[in-house]
């Protein structure tokens, strides 16, 4: 096409043609006025590495059914891949139509969203852009690192196609997101926004967009649209104008709130840690920004420019914070900036109407700046390699005061077998009972606030719920032991005593528990070393195992009463 104009829009169409001329020569499109979606042209056919508009591709790209993934949202085209290009299905040529690509399951709709699990799945919203308008949750933290340069499709384009769903992270992350484009606008891992994006971070994302304008890590242009409870951790991004470490250009009643960035941002013109440029109703509240900015003019530590739109808004930023040290700037239009040592005190915050209390925020003061409550989850104590008996009682860390928290026990890593759940209580451990000895169990906890607003599960742990012969067995080292003969010794002994268990002669084994094998390995506990009757002669070995006989000594007692 010589001339797009202005009205027109070219979809999901291709070129494959040699094109020469003198002025304006596009493999596509030699000038254009309106939208291009989803077109591409050969760039070894045409002979043109270059169009006003659409995506230049080799011929093998072009006869890859993947490179098509947006086209099948209508099933109206076919390919052959690896022989032809697409083809409209009445031609009734070889191939097989072209669908649209799965996720994780859900159809997309508000109480049944698309569920994101893998990279692959992620990357392939970008492509679909008939579920533009859709619901998508993030159910899993997700590693970009394999994607470089463009090989990740950005969700959402300049005016012509926009993301106007829900993208719901749960608490999630995406980890390194990496584009490198030099002469384009609208970029970062979401490019033009009308839509939602909530509860998500992206750590160490790199995004370079060189001669491009409208760039920011999280999303390009965000244009009525709403960001909320989502941060930006290290990384960095860079364009020529309007470039924000969160946002590039916040415009036409675009909200963004309880958020921050700490990546380092650069650029020429509107550059701002958080927003490059804050224009018409676009804004910010309980925000903040800590990374290095650099630019030459309009350059903000917060937001680099800030443009009144009419009538005229006199506090488009609001409750808003960065840091003048950390950032290199004194300056930003809008927000106060602060030094580091206020930066992470919560009174900071709290006198300015932040939530520390459902909480929506917390605060390590005087270590680290103030963190959304969903960034944080419990840490489950690392689980024993065996747990003897047919209970186990797991713990973890409190979160913050009056939090909910809910652990489960489960027959696989994965969780696919949910064994037992406690249900929402204020307690900080629980025992499990009626476990199988034998059995490998994992364990895992996640907590709630007072929204209603849950963390990320925790780490998972996992232990062999087994008797006093079967931690021995795994866990002595023939290297720590007195001789060869000592760790068959030992778990003789302990078969013996564990024998008149099951006999219910617990007078005898308490005997044996406690005059023989105990003084097989309690040196260190007593003494701070092993002594002459030991048979384990490593303290580290011997701290493995004599809690274990301790508790077996107490099961014992428990039995005699």
């Amino acid at each position: 096409m010589a001339y797009n104009a202005y009205y027109s829009t070219i979809t999901n169409c291709y070129s494959t043609g040699s094109v020469s001329g003198n002025y304006r020569v596009g493999g596509l499109v030699g000038d254009y006025d309106g939208k291009v979606s989803d077109s591409f042209w050969d760039i070894e056919t045409s002979g043109q590495t270059t169009s006003a508009r659409g995506t230049g591709k080799t011929t093998a790209e072009l006869q890859t059914a993947s490179t098509f993934a947006a086209w099948g949202c209508g099933s109206i085209w076919t390919i052959d891949s690896g022989k032809d290009y697409p083809r409209l299905w009445w031609q009734n040529m070889p191939g097989e139509i072209i669908s649209k690509p799965y996720y994780g399951g859900g159809n997309g709709e508000t109480n049944d969203p698309y569920l994101i699990y893998t990279a692959e799945q992620l990357n392939t919203i970008g492509l679909a852009t008939c579920d533009w308008d859709k619901h998508f949750r993030l159910m899993a933290d997700i590693d970009l690192s394999s994607l470089n340069g463009t090989s990740f499709n950005i969700i959402g384009t300049f005016w012509a196609n926009p993301f106007t769903g829900v993208f719901d992270g749960i608490g999630h992350t995406i980890s390194n997101f990496n584009y490198i484009y030099t002469a384009t606008d609208s970029i970062g891992f979401f490019g033009y926004v009308r839509g939602v994006i909530k509860d998500l971070g992206l750590i160490d994302p790199n995004v370079d967009a060189g001669t491009g304008r409208d760039v920011g890590s999280l999303v390009g242009d965000l244009v009525g649209g709403t960001i909320t409870n989502c941060y930006v951790e290290g990384g960095s991004v860079s364009g020529v104008d309007y470039v924000g470490g969160l946002v590039g250009w916040n415009d036409i009643f675009g909200t963004i709130t309880n958020c921050y960035a700490t990546g380092s941002v650069s650029g020429n013109r509107c550059v701002g840690g958080l927003v490059g440029t804050n224009d018409h109703y676009g804004t910010i509240t309980n925000c903040y920004s800590i990374g290095g900015v650099s630019g030459e003019e309009y350059v903000g530590g917060l937001v680099g420019l800030r443009v009144i739109g009419w009538p005229p808004t006199e506090l488009p930023v609001l409750t808003s914070f960065w840091d003048v040290n950390t950032s290199g700037q004194t300056t930003s239009d809008g927000g106060t900036g602060l030094p580091t040592a206020e930066m992470q005190l919560q009174i900071t915050f709290t006198d300015a109407g932040w939530d520390f209390i459902t909480p929506v925020w917390t605060i390590d003061e005087g270590v680290d700046y103030p963190r959304l409550w969903r960034e944080f989850v419990p840490i489950l104590h690392v689980e024993p390699e065996i747990t003897l008996g047919t209970s186990n009682t797991i713990t973890w860390e409190p979160i913050a005061d009056n939090i909910l928290y809910d652990a489960e026990c489960a027959e696989d890593a994965n969780f696919t077998s949910i064994l037992y759940n406690t249900h929402w209580m204020y307690e900080t451990g629980y025992e499990f009972r009626g476990l199988l000895v034998g059995q490998r169990y994992w364990y895992r906890v996640k907590a709630i606030n007072a929204e209603f607003v849950e963390s990320k599960w925790s780490n998972v742990e996992s232990s062999l719920q087994g008797t006093l012969a079967d931690a021995v067995e795994k866990i002595l080292e023939p290297e720590s032991l007195k001789n060869d003969n000592a760790k068959n010794a030992l778990l003789n002994k302990i078969d013996a005593a564990l024998k008149m268990i099951d006999q219910a002669n617990y007078t005898g084994a308490l005997s044996k528990l406690e005059q023989d094998i105990l003084q097989k390995t309690d040196g260190c506990a007593d003494a701070g070393e092993p002594d002459k009757n030991d048979w384990i002669l490593t303290c580290e070995q011997q701290s493995e195992i004599y809690p274990l006989i301790i508790e077996t000594i107490e099961h014992v007692k428990g039995l005699m009463q």
